[in-house]
């Protein structure tokens, strides 16, 4: 079988100046990201109409906000890596996210800890997918026999 990693994210970090940068002494320390860095992160994440993005010491916070048209509430992102600390995937939202992603058929999705599992059909050819519910980072094995 084919493993191809299809990436949920893209590493939104280096693309926006977030992340590490060195200090005078050479040392690598943490730069927290700006509201609207980290707005863009969670757009990429599949978050829509956030709500009142606040910064309180090392995290964001957001009352109310969209995951791929569902309603997520009281989220914590972290001010450096833009992950969200509180919320994972619901199988709702994984269906949402892999239909936009160009998956047809899903099925047979189920929750196994931190991880997601489903079948579908890509381009026609059908796949197992793998999904990271925390981060939403997916994973696909071609099911050819």
């Amino acid at each position: 079988m084919k493993r191809t990693p299809f990436l949920a994210t893209l590493t939104m970090m280096g693309l926006l100046g977030g992340g590490p940068s060195m200090a005078q002494d050479g040392v690598a320390t943490a730069v927290p990201m700006t509201q609207a860095q980290v707005a863009t992160v969670l757009r990429a994440r599949g978050y829509s109409d956030i709500e009142e993005l606040t910064r309180d010491g090392d995290v964001f916070r957001i009352p109310a906000a969209k995951r791929y048209g569902e309603p997520v509430h009281d989220l914590e992102v972290d001010a450096v890596s833009g992950q969200v600390r509180n919320e994972r995937l619901t199988e709702g939202q994984a269906r949402a996210m892999l239909r936009g992603r160009g998956f047809s058929e899903i099925s047979a999705i189920q929750e196994d800890g931190e991880v997601i599992h489903a079948q579908a059909k890509r381009a026609g050819n059908p796949v197992s997918i793998r999904i990271d519910a925390r981060t939403g980072a997916v994973e696909v094995e071609s099911s050819r026999n």
